[in-house]
């Protein structure tokens, strides 16, 4: 993986990661940047390397279409996962993918337990509602998929 992929990953996962977590949707123009700047350094680099950029997008595709059907990913997540697929390849992307369920699912699982304490202490104390209400707040308006994938990406690139 030369430089010039390493610093438009590194950009791109930072700038995606960022975004979403504020602003809760991933402008079309980043996303579609990061796979026309991917496709055309592969194209660049030859044959081979443009047919790794195609089969990682494929593969960032074919992640994210079924989770958008069914409504648990946003059109952004998909148009994310199919950029990074054509920067990082398959391989990577499989791992990267791993990783943010997994640490996406962590969270939420910390999540239910915390509400789950805070609603056990409120049985016994009124002040907790605030609390349990932050909480269900936080639930309640998603979570950003695409800033898990952004730590995923960076967490696995230092591993490339």
């Amino acid at each position: 993986m030369g430089i010039a992929f390493k610093v438009t990953i590194i950009a791109y996962a930072l700038v995606v990661g960022v975004w979403d977590f504020f602003c809760r949707r991933i402008p079309n123009a980043l996303s579609l940047a990061a796979l026309a700047t991917a496709l055309t350094i592969s194209a660049l680099a030859g044959g081979k390397q443009l047919i790794f950029s195609l089969k990682g997008a494929a593969l960032g595709l074919g992640l994210g279409l079924v989770p958008f059907a069914l409504k648990i990913l946003g059109g952004g997540d998909v148009k994310v996962l199919t950029a990074l697929g054509s920067l990082v390849g398959t391989a990577a992307l499989w791992e990267i993918f791993f990783y943010a369920n997994i640490s996406l699912g962590g969270l939420v699982l910390l999540t239910l337990l915390t509400k789950l304490v805070v609603s056990l202490y409120k049985s016994r104390n009124s002040h907790a509602s605030s609390v349990l209400g932050e909480v269900g707040k936080f639930l309640r308006y998603g979570l950003p998929y695409s800033t898990f994938l952004a730590m995923a990406c960076l967490f696995t690139l230092l591993k490339i």
